[in-house]
């Protein structure tokens, strides 16, 4: 697996940037849920862990969760 640099983390939000601005408040909520994996909350502690889906644009994979190409998927289940 390769490591994300700071030019990939650049890319990255540039690249969110860009796709975030015209979205409605519905799209931004599916755009979320398309790049948050998982939530985890420590009921002790109240520290919250947030896993995230991401592609880095410059074609290396950060790992084998991936958001869609178009950065938005489908809405979840209730």
């Amino acid at each position: 697996m390769s490591e994300i640099t700071g030019k990939d983390t650049k890319s990255m939000l540039e690249h969110l940037t860009e796709e975030i601005s015209g979205l409605d408040r519905s799209g931004l909520r599916n755009l979320i849920r398309g790049l948050v994996d998982r939530i985890t909350l420590d009921p002790a502690t109240l520290c919250c862990r947030i896993d995230y889906r991401l592609q880095v644009i410059s074609g290396q994979k950060s790992g084998d969760k991936m958001a869609s190409p178009g950065g938005v998927e489908p809405p979840l289940p209730p």
